[in-house]
């Protein structure tokens, strides 16, 4: 069976771009970039950036692990503005042709080029299940080279989180309506946490995470086995 597969790349453009490997090394058949109003870059969609009207970690409930209420003590100067990046994919959900799979990708998202990714976008058809990769960086017992995905088990305390560096899901799975509803509720939460809520918690904890196979361009310094020819 052939599948519709569209890649949507998306988040505020910073001169940081990626997208022509990403679209050498994916498989899909439809690509779509989307940033915010007055961005210098030629998108297909755009959107007015949203007005922080809550902060999408300290003003929301923790799940119930370790990581979810670590963030909420000592947040991110950031993550203010975690849950953009999930309303910015919302909008381009709004307005792409309806198809099988989607692959959510940023601007800076490096994918490694030894990762069958086709075999992962079959899987998310098949299980009905969202994917989503990263490569963690902290301290170096942590650390996991990109080259590789290694799955993350069921008692990790980031069972609450969809790594988000790439993110793969079913079109289907995707509401528009619940977005809207939990931004303007103030209950939309940001980033990692933010995905699972949106694709995985609507279905029951069913989502996979895999460290390894895309890390973000702005960590570079910190993943174990990036080649630094990418960023010269």
């Amino acid at each position: 069976m052939s599948l519709s597969v569209a890649l949507c790349v998306s988040g505020k453009w910073k001169d940081i771009d990626f997208t022509d490997r990403l679209r050498e090394l994916i498989p899909h058949d439809d690509f779509y970039t989307a940033t915010y109003t007055g961005s210098a870059y030629d998108a297909d969609f755009y959107m007015d950036e949203p007005k922080v009207k809550y902060h999408p970690i300290k003003d929301t409930k923790p799940y119930p692990d370790n990581q979810s209420r670590f963030r909420r003590t000592r947040p991110h100067p950031r993550s203010i503005h975690w849950n953009k990046q999930i309303l910015i994919h919302n909008h381009m959900m709004r307005n792409i042709p309806k198809c099988d799979i989607v692959i959510r990708a940023r601007f800076e998202t490096i994918v490694a080029d030894n990762i069958d990714w086709s075999k992962y976008i079959k899987q998310s058809y098949d299980d009905i299940i969202t994917l989503g990769f990263n490569t963690i960086f902290g301290n170096s017992d942590r650390r996991y080279g990109y080259h590789k995905t290694i799955r993350e088990g069921p008692d990790d305390d980031t069972i609450f989180f969809i790594n988000d560096a790439l993110i793969i899901h079913p079109y289907d799975s995707w509401d528009c309506e619940l977005v809207d509803r939990l931004y303007k509720e103030k209950r939309l939460i940001g980033a990692e946490e933010g995905w699972y809520q949106i694709l995985s918690e609507p279905f029951g904890i069913y989502h996979k995470s895999y460290h390894g196979g895309a890390y973000s361009a702005t960590h570079w310094e910190v993943v174990k086995d990036v080649d630094e020819n990418l960023h010269n």
